[in-house]
């Protein structure tokens, strides 16, 4: 993972081994980490006609723009294009999110159809390719990496051979929504370059995710900040304020009779309000408490501070269920 860049979302994705050799295609998979979906070939014609097919995708379908025409005659460069920033969060519904094949592992010597064979024929799939190679396979290795065909080799027989592949496939994985969500980013840099473009949040952010055990992430606009989700499908969230917005928290709150208690808080940086609704309803004395969320101060920074908000149900987007990473790998079908 890096640290010093968030995406727009994050969440595991497919993994698929292609192996003529059975007993190490049914190895490989159990040493790695548990949070990676993955599927096994042992013919790598059949993974072709997979894709061929369409029940398998590599490519992320991401139909969020929006294009109004700029005045008659303009040319295309000067049409308006945008899209709505509530979809990002909306994919946490989708329980095929896990389902894309982001990395593709082969074996090279395999009969009828080598593995660089197998990824020449793929090529054209924006997927990671990894190649495991025999001893008399590194001159093949290289030139297929130099061709662009393969991102990585890898020998069968590597010591760390398991240490390697976790590390390649977490880097890939990250690497393939990088450059599948780039415009997004861009959009999100516009709305606030220090939440979705400074490197030290970002390393604030992936230590937060690490130390709350999120496997995936969903940037929200309204409120500021990020889902994240555990592999169970249980949800917090993320929220981030500047100076300014905390004081319109703070104005807004005396305004409304909120608690003098509340007030203060909010007035000395100790609290956020976070609720949703109906932003004109009378709230009751247990209501206004219930909706404080502890601040915590960006590291090197004093006009920056984030809330973490448990349980956050009543700021979800849609009633639906969310499907976990442990419930998708537990019942794939």
């Amino acid at each position: 993972m890096k640290p010093d860049k968030c995406l727009p979302f994050y969440h595991p994705t497919r993994v698929v081994f292609v192996d003529d050799d059975p007993a190490f295609l049914n190895l490989l998979p159990l040493r790695l980490a548990d949070s990676v979906p993955f599927l096994r070939f042992d013919s790598p014609r059949e993974l072709v006609s997979e894709f061929a097919s369409g029940r398998l995708q590599a490519r992320l379908d991401l139909d969020w723009w929006y294009v109004y025409p700029g005045e008659a005659g303009a040319d295309l460069a000067e049409q308006v294009v945008s899209f709505d920033p509530a979809m990002i969060a909306l994919r946490v519904f989708n329980r095929a999110r896990f389902g894309l094949v982001t990395v593709l592992v082969v074996d090279h010597q395999m009969p009828g159809m080598t593995g660089v064979d197998l990824l020449r024929a793929l090529a054209h799939l924006p997927c990671k390719r990894i190649l495991l190679t025999g001893q008399a396979d590194e001159a093949v290795a290289v030139r297929a990496f130099n061709e662009g065909l393969i991102h990585l080799y890898l020998p069968k027989l590597h010591p760390s051979l398991d240490q390697e592949l976790n590390s390649a496939i977490r880097r890939f994985q990250f690497d393939y929504l990088e450059e599948a969500t780039g415009l997004v980013a861009g959009v999100l840099q516009t709305v606030d370059p220090v939440v979705w473009g400074d490197p030290a949040f970002a390393r604030l952010f992936h230590g937060l995710c690490e130390e709350r055990n999120a496997v995936e992430y969903y940037a929200v606009v309204q409120p500021k900040g990020y889902w994240l989700l555990k592999a169970d499908g249980r949800a917090e969230m993320m929220l981030v304020f500047t100076e300014g917005e905390l004081d319109a928290q703070a104005t807004a709150a005396a305004a409304s009779k909120a608690p003098e208690g509340v007030v203060r808080r909010l007035r000395l940086r100790r609290c956020a309000l976070c609720f949703s609704g109906d932003g004109d309803r009378v709230l009751t004395e247990d209501q206004w408490w219930a909706s404080c969320a502890r601040l915590h101060p960006f590291p090197g920074r004093s006009d920056r501070f984030f809330a973490l908000v448990r349980n956050p149900q009543s700021l979800f987007l849609a009633p639906d269920p969310v499907v976990g990473l442990r419930h998708y790998l537990d019942y794939p079908g």
